[in-house]
């Protein structure tokens, strides 16, 4: 009996220690992956963040800090896929409707401009037409 109980001790410290590890090499590589961020590194924070996901894709705020890189190198339809997931896990985290429409905004300034330069000579464009041109960038 003895032994059944020093075994399942030691398995749950493995387990617990483990996880510990897990959760401490995650944040790291979030705080590598904003101070890339900041320093404007934007693709090296992107490899951070997509590590991280690797070992825990449960985490809102990588997926938000992820989220914010695209945004910067102008990935906006990659920036709003994982908005969509920081929402799924966390529903109440304000500061990723604001960047969702951030990232909508940018691309309506795409077709807008896009729109222009196919207008030419004509006066108007259908939304057919707008939304072909959005979809060829």
């Amino acid at each position: 009996m003895k032994r059944i109980l020093l075994l399942f001790t030691i398995l749950l410290m493995s387990v617990l220690t483990t996880a510990c590890i897990n959760n401490f090499a995650i944040k790291e590589l979030n705080n590598k992956a904003v101070s890339y961020l900041d320093k404007g590194d934007t693709e090296t924070a992107i490899c951070r963040l997509k590590s991280s996901l690797d070992l825990d894709d449960e985490i809102y705020q990588t997926h938000y800090n992820l989220a914010l890189a695209y945004n910067n190198i102008g990935k906006y339809q990659d920036a709003l896929s994982e908005l969509d997931k920081v929402l799924t896990l966390k529903s109440d985290f304000y500061d990723a409707y604001y960047t969702m429409a951030v990232a909508k905004e940018a691309i309506a300034f795409e077709i807008l401009d896009k729109k222009e330069d196919a207008l030419g000579d004509k006066e108007e464009l259908s939304l057919d037409d707008i939304i072909l041109i959005w979809l060829k960038k």
